[in-house]
């Protein structure tokens, strides 16, 4: 799986572009580092900004998914997940499923400066 994270925004928002196709284990590896990396040296909440528009194939079985990417979606720094812009109508749909089962906030803009305006409102509150 090729995929890019970077901070958009120092130590509170994490833009996580995802491209080509991508397994189960792609995932857990991913989720391993986004904790490490980001989770686990920001200020929370930190909030997540998904870009999937240039993903080709996602795994479906959301059982598997769910074991792979609990940890992330249990961190207790893990604010929002944003999906940002157009994505596989199946991939947006176990993202958003995935988020929720672990009563994390999911939610949908149209582009990155979107979704950035979207996430400083929530920043202002904290």
């Amino acid at each position: 799986m090729a995929y890019r994270l970077a901070w958009q925004v120092e130590k509170q928002v994490v833009l996580l572009s995802i491209q080509q196709d991508s397994s189960i284990e792609d995932f857990g590896a991913l989720a391993r580092e986004l904790s490490s990396r980001y989770l686990d040296s920001g200020y929370a909440p930190i909030h997540l900004l998904v870009d999937m528009t240039r993903l080709e194939k996602f795994p479906h079985q959301l059982a598997k998914l769910r074991a792979q990417m609990g940890d992330l979606f249990e961190h207790p720094a893990l604010g929002k997940v944003v999906l940002v812009g157009r994505a596989n109508p199946l991939a947006g749909c176990i993202v958003d499923t995935l988020a929720r089962t672990f009563d994390v906030e999911c939610v949908h803009a149209a582009s990155r400066e979107d979704a950035l305006h979207l996430v400083a409102r929530e920043q202002i509150r904290h």
